[in-house]
């Protein structure tokens, strides 16, 4: 189902539910309460199966909010409940009992696309990697329902860290790290022109240089990223920035890269605070 549909959908519920709402109890309203309690469970087998559609708010009222909640509820589903992430150790079981091998698939890609939503901002490199990874293999299985699944945990496996991988870029580089050696490694490569092995080396003293900068200044800042303090992050901005021209960076560049691993560092305050 397109997200266009979707959204469609969405929007033509809510107005439908709220509409019934007002009405209820008349009785002119009691015949439309089974057709409201099955778009109410479809939509919340969209939002679990989705993972990108909000709970039905409180607008839709009171009076059909409790009678789709009771039907939905009893259908084994809890509104109230996030569905399972694949970090979640009971998500493989999860995944295998949504019968068919397509459904299967489905709860898989999407709980993949939601994890990569959901911490992007922590490593964006290789958040944005895994997104590419996924669209490349949903194109090349199509509904080769068995290459699909084995794929699609592959990319699970890696990203729960089942599946160990060797990255040049970071080996001996301290996990907390390896976001921000992936910014600074995409940003100094050229298309057809891989990084050799000393320029690896040179790139990751840089970034231990300015992670160390970043996460002194978190530490002893402890509310850095509070809109107050737009001077103190300016500023810890141009310390970075200046540490990028010093190695040799463009001013350009420089300042982009600056501004991703600000972001970065941001998403990972509470790894920084502790190193």
């Amino acid at each position: 189902v397109n997200d266009k549909l979707r959204a469609q959908f969405s929007v033509a519920l809510k107005q439908f539910l709220i509409l019934l709402d007002a009405i209820l109890p008349r009785a002119e309203a009691l015949s439309y309460i089974g057709d409201a309690k099955q778009l109410a469970y479809i939509y919340a087998r969209a939002r679990n199966r989705y993972r990108d559609t909000v709970e039905l708010g409180k607008d839709v009222g009171q009076k059909v909010r409790a009678l789709i909640d009771e039907h939905v509820v009893s259908l084994g589903i809890d509104p109230k409940i996030q569905p399972l992430e694949l970090t979640d150790p009971k998500f493989a079981k999860y995944a295998s009992s949504q019968g068919s091998d397509r459904a299967k698939a489905s709860e898989m890609e999407h709980a993949i696309r939601s994890h990569i939503r959901k911490h992007a901002q922590e490593d964006p490199e290789l958040h944005a990697a895994l997104s590419k990874k996924l669209e490349q293999v949903l194109k090349s299985c199509g509904q080769h329902w068995d290459d699909l699944l084995k794929k699609l945990q592959e990319i699970i496996d890696e990203m729960t860290g089942k599946e160990e991988k060797h990255d040049p870029l970071t080996a001996g580089l301290p996990g907390y790290c390896a976001p921000f050696m992936r910014l600074v490694a995409a940003a100094h490569t050229d298309p057809g022109k891989p990084l050799t092995e000393e320029k690896v080396k040179a790139l990751q003293t840089l970034t231990g240089e300015v992670v160390a900068v970043m996460a002194t200044e978190i530490q002893e800042n402890r509310d850095l990223w509070a809109p107050r303090k737009a001077a103190d992050q300016d500023a810890l901005n141009t310390e970075v920035f200046t540490q990028l021209v010093n190695a040799g960076m463009d001013q350009e560049r420089a300042g982009i890269l600056a501004d991703k691993l600000l972001a970065t560092a941001k998403a990972n305050t509470s790894k920084l605070m502790v190193i």
